[in-house]
């Protein structure tokens, strides 16, 4: 369309702390619209697939507000996204995510740390096990390569506290993630 406009295709694979067991599959393809180098718009579709016994898949689609700088040659990432998901049995989530991320470059090599820290707000539910207000917080700490000059992907440590039925759970997680961007 013109250089203002970008596709994305965003796949996640999470295990959990045993790395032999898989907890999710997140495919999440996007379209981004930057207003300018720092501000941008993305909409598109979640699919999260889950394995673990008694979690329901979901889908449904997102938005997001995106701001993106860099300080002292550092890449700084804000994100708001806005996201309603529909289970296989009927019930829907609306919610809240907040993102706040760091890339690193790691000394003169293709490689970079990645960290970031997202809070989910859940605002609309019609499920007695979910309640409004905080719902999860998912803090990522790994390492980043790109494989191709518009493919990335990065592995890492994610520690998810989240809250159901009025109690908190950690979990630990592996995360793989590859993002390609086609513009």
């Amino acid at each position: 369309i013109d250089k203002s406009w970008s596709f994305h295709l965003d796949l996640q694979l999470r295990a959990d702390r045993n790395i032999g067991r898989l907890r999710d599959l997140h495919v999440r393809p996007g379209f981004e619209y930057a207003f300018d180098q720092n501000w941008a718009v993305a909409a598109g579709y979640v699919q999260f697939t889950r394995y673990q016994p008694g979690l329901r898949p979901s889908r449904g689609p997102f938005q997001d507000i995106l701001y993106r700088t860099r300080i002292d040659g550092l890449p700084i990432a804000g994100r708001l996204r806005w996201e309603e998901l529909f289970f296989d049995n009927g019930s829907v989530l609306v919610r809240n995510r907040a993102l706040a991320g760091v890339r690193i470059p790691l000394g003169g090599t293709p490689w970079e740390l990645a960290l970031s820290n997202e809070v989910f707000i859940n605002v609309g539910l019609d499920s007695p096990s979910r309640q409004a207000g905080f719902a999860q917080n998912r803090i990522f700490s790994g390492i980043g390569h790109p494989l191709a000059p518009r493919a990335k992907a990065s592995i890492g440590s994610e520690l998810d506290p989240f809250r159901t039925s009025n109690r908190f759970r950690n979990e630990h997680n592996i995360k793989y993630n590859i993002l390609f961007s086609l513009n």
